[in-house]
């Protein structure tokens, strides 16, 4: 009887940390992969703060009409030399903003070495009198007081004191606007006049005041457009008599009735 003995086959025994190696290699790699990624990248980032290749060189304004750029570009805290990726565009577009001609302004750079500011100023169109002379735009917004090197020959609105516009803005730049809209008609209608005052009365009533030959017209409440019309007629048959009107009052209870008031000849 033959008997087989049977062989054990001998056992090779694997580390622990090989096993955890070889079961997670593909996560170790991974691992690997970002930190290299993000060391590239740390390394990129202060290769391009530091570089001269990306120094500003040039800063160019655009807009600027009752602004000066050297203004814009002190208040933008850029200067040339910066590198282009050490400041924010929007940080310095928001302290632009506090120069009181900006309305609006985008800081954009150009890579290399290059930076643009682009500005839209407010566009005045009229003065207001808060017991000191502001300027107003075209939306009807007091945006600055008038200061003593700005020259403007545009007509003045009194009658709004500043208390009350500050106390509701958005009501009296309807007012203010609808001001505006009736210098504008005026000016159309009677280029050979200049338009010095417009008065708003508590009351509501609006009075014209002519800047040479100076004389009022007493417009009222409403109706301005038809108003206006029948002034130019008036003043058409008063420059044909010769009579220099002093007070033209349009502000009657009948809209076919007018008065006026002449100077007195000397």
């Amino acid at each position: 009887m033959a008997i087989y003995v049977r062989k054990r086959k001998k056992v090779h025994s694997i580390s622990p940390l090989r096993l955890f190696v070889t079961r997670n290699i593909f996560y170790i790699a991974s691992i690997v992969f970002v930190l290299l990624f993000l060391i590239g990248i740390y390394r990129l980032s202060i290769y391009l703060k530091t570089s001269e290749y990306f120094s500003v060189k040039r800063i160019y304004v655009f807009g600027t009409r009752y602004s000066f750029a050297e203004d814009i570009r002190d208040l933008s805290g850029i200067s040339v030399g910066d590198n282009i990726f050490s400041f924010s565009s929007a940080r310095s577009a928001e302290q632009i903003k506090n120069h009181p001609w900006v309305k609006r302004v985008s800081v954009n750079k150009h890579l290399p070495d290059t930076v643009t500011i682009e500005v839209v100023e407010y566009r005045p169109v009229i003065l207001i009198n808060f017991s000191q002379l502001y300027l107003v735009d075209e939306s009807g917004l007091v945006f600055k007081r008038l200061s003593e090197d700005e020259l403007f020959d545009f007509p003045i609105i009194s009658g709004i004191s500043k208390e009350d516009y500050l106390g509701d803005i958005p009501v009296y730049r309807q007012k203010i606007l609808s001001l505006i809209e009736l210098k504008d008609k005026f000016s159309r209608l009677f280029p050979d006049l200049t338009l010095s005052e417009i008065l708003l009365e508590k009351s509501g009533d609006v009075t014209l005041i002519t800047g040479k030959n100076i004389f009022e017209i007493r417009l009222g409440q409403r109706d301005y457009d038809k108003k206006l019309q029948r002034l130019r007629i008036i003043l058409d048959q008063a420059n044909r008599s010769s009579l220099n009107p002093e007070i033209v009052y349009l502000d009657t209870n009948r809209e076919d009735m007018y008065a006026m008031k002449y100077k007195q000849k000397k």
